[in-house]
């Protein structure tokens, strides 16, 4: 535990997250707390008091809180229009691609049919596969017992001379 005096540290980030959360509690507040939910918490207005006194001090002054209620209302304007208010492309969008789709609702698009012709003869449905080559069938999964085992013979390492090691970036003089 300290014993000394510690002055507010009025961290930008911090200060800001404290003052929205204390506008919003004058909003709930003034609103009688009949809000859809609860974005107040009263523990963060004695911390927005202790740790910044320089932003709430600006709210003392009545054209500065005037001025960060406007800006507050006009955040909320802006979220709301967002979110309800959709431009023309968007809505184009949606109409195209936000749908559960069924069989019923495909469209034919003229730039799928070129792409389908001009590779018909790669297509799996029309052109089987018929090479029968590097697939390797057999059961997997089944375990062998160690002693059932095959393997190869380990193949014969290549043997080097002293002339190998010059193309290998070698220095050594050859032995005498």
């Amino acid at each position: 535990m300290d014993f000394f005096y510690k002055p507010p540290v009025q961290r930008p980030d911090e200060c800001a997250a404290l003052e929205e959360n204390y506008v919003n509690c004058l909003m709930q507040k003034a609103l009688k707390d009949r809000v859809m939910n609860n974005k107040c918490v009263l523990d963060s207005i004695l911390w927005f008091h202790l740790e910044c006194p320089k932003a709430i001090a600006k709210f003392d002054d009545p054209d500065i809180f005037k001025m960060k209620f406007r800006d507050f209302f006009a955040h909320q304007k802006l979220d709301a229009q967002i979110l309800y208010e959709v431009p023309e492309h968007m809505e184009k969008l949606r109409a195209e691609y936000d749908t559960n789709s069924s069989p019923d609702d495909v469209r034919f698009k003229p730039i799928a049919e070129e792409f389908r012709l001009a590779f018909k003869a790669h297509d799996p449905k029309r052109v089987p596969d018929e090479e029968e080559g590097d697939i390797i069938e057999g059961p997997f999964d089944e375990q062998v017992p160690i002693e059932d085992r095959e393997y190869s013979a380990p193949r014969a390492a290549p043997s080097l001379t002293i002339d190998d090691s010059l193309k290998f970036g070698g220095s050594a003089p050859k032995f005498q």
